[in-house]
């Protein structure tokens, strides 16, 4: 004879099996969609390191200091930090040749908390200098009738800009200051002055509209 007793506590028993196992679902859940966020958080704050660094590698390449990078050495290194809203980028300039440099940008989120708001980036970019070989003939090169009005003046003298010893290349070259088609074309008036080897040159062949 079967005991009517022997089952007694099954659904207790079951009912709590269930809740763990709904607590366990629940906090699996959880726990994904949490990671799931950082996830995306972490992303996004990658992708902003990364635009940092390459937002200071083309701001160093577009207001590049001649004077600076170009008194390097070779294999030498020079940085740039700025600062902006989103966080901090910092460009090391190395030196590799005399037209060949080496940019190491690096890039870093401020913003956030400590634990999930840092983020830094790095890329690397090898430039090359081109610049282009202007070689004019006077100062001032023009035709007809030139008037030298009250303190204009015209310098066709060679001379190195403060600052660009380092990268200006010797020797120096005098040009005439102006350069046209008949020296009675130029008049002053004033106070203005013309220098240059010589001040004034005609051209041969005269300008026209095809120089």
């Amino acid at each position: 004879m079967m005991d009517k007793h022997s089952r007694s506590g099954f659904a207790l028993a079951t009912t709590i099996f269930a809740l763990i196992v709904l607590g366990v679902l629940a906090t699996g859940g959880f726990y994904l969609a949490r990671q799931e966020s950082r996830v995306g958080l972490a992303s996004e704050r990658a992708a902003a390191a990364f635009y940092l660094a390459e937002t200071g590698a083309n701001q160093v390449m577009s207001e590049w200091d001649v004077s600076t990078y170009g008194s390097l050495g070779y294999w030498a290194s020079t940085s740039v930090t700025d600062t902006s809203d989103a966080g901090v980028w910092t460009v090391n300039v190395t030196k590799m040749t005399d037209r060949l440099y080496f940019l190491g940008a690096t890039g870093g989120v401020t913003q956030g908390s400590t634990v999930l708001g840092g983020a830094g980036r790095m890329l690397g970019i090898v430039a090359r200098l081109n610049t282009a070989e202007i070689e004019p003939e006077a100062a001032l090169t023009t035709r007809g009738m030139t008037d030298i009005r009250g303190t204009a003046e015209v310098h066709g003298e060679d001379q190195i800009p403060p600052g660009w010893g380092p990268v200006c290349p010797d020797p120096l070259e005098n040009k005439p200051g102006i350069l046209t088609n008949d020296k009675n074309d130029v008049k002053y008036a004033g106070s203005g002055n013309v220098s240059g080897d010589p001040k004034v040159a005609e051209a041969d062949p005269p300008l026209d509209d095809a120089y």
